[in-house]
């Protein structure tokens, strides 16, 4: 028993040091932060602008693009284990929220790779409030996911797997849905981008494993 124990951590603890989740590294201390930019677009495939001002409501933190008066388009996450509800809007425990802006801005959640390989890419989007929204994810500025959030608790996820190169973005994009309205729509994002190990680096865990197997042994 100790020793499948032992084997099952070692390969955990590898395979966690390739992977970014957004809502765990969301951080109001700069932007760009790391892998991970918090901005907006006039359009869904235009040119992403820097939020540029911050805000601390409570438990919430907020990057703002600040094209209304609320701060809209946004980007914002529940820093809590709790579930947090403010007036229309339920938040889960840290959960990460993206919202439009008032004359059709989309909110952009964007990672930007570090090194060319294969990743596994998946992003979860669900309705926090009475929420009509239309969501998308984009490689390097073209759609690959186009799908809408239409009422609490509505959800839709996109997964797969991009080929990436050094500087290419995957950007989940959130825009304020066909009935022109920006109120009411915070969605709720889970955004999380791996490395997919190659077989080489596959065997040298399994090999390192092996090892510290017959180090116990010993």
């Amino acid at each position: 028993m100790n020793k499948i124990f032992t084997l099952v951590t070692v390969s955990a603890l590898a395979a966690s040091s390739f992977g970014s989740d957004a809502a765990a590294d969301f951080s109001l201390a700069s932007n760009p932060n790391g892998v991970w930019t918090y901005g907006w677009s006039s359009t869904l495939a235009g040119p992403l602008t820097l939020c540029g001002t911050t805000a601390t409501l409570g438990p919430i933190i907020q990057w703002r693009g600040d094209m209304a008066a609320d701060g809209n388009p946004s980007l914002f996450k529940n820093t809590t284990g709790s579930t947090i509800v403010s007036g229309t809007v339920t938040l889960s425990a840290f959960q990460l929220a993206l919202h439009p802006g008032p004359n059709g801005e989309y909110s952009i959640l964007r990672y930007t790779a570090a090194a060319a390989g294969l990743y596994s890419v998946s992003a979860g989007f669900i309705g926090q409030d009475a929420t009509t929204t239309d969501v998308h994810v984009l490689l390097n500025g073209v759609s690959i996911y186009d799908n809408t959030v239409s009422g609490f608790g509505n959800s839709n996820a996109y997964a797969g797997t991009q080929s990436l190169l050094a500087g290419d973005t995957v950007d989940v994009r959130v825009g304020y849905g066909s009935n022109g309205s920006f109120f009411y729509d915070t969605t709720g994002v889970d955004f999380q981008v791996s490395a997919v190990p190659e077989p080489a680096s596959l065997l040298a865990l399994g090999l390192g494993a092996v090892a510290l197997l017959r180090r116990r042994r010993a």
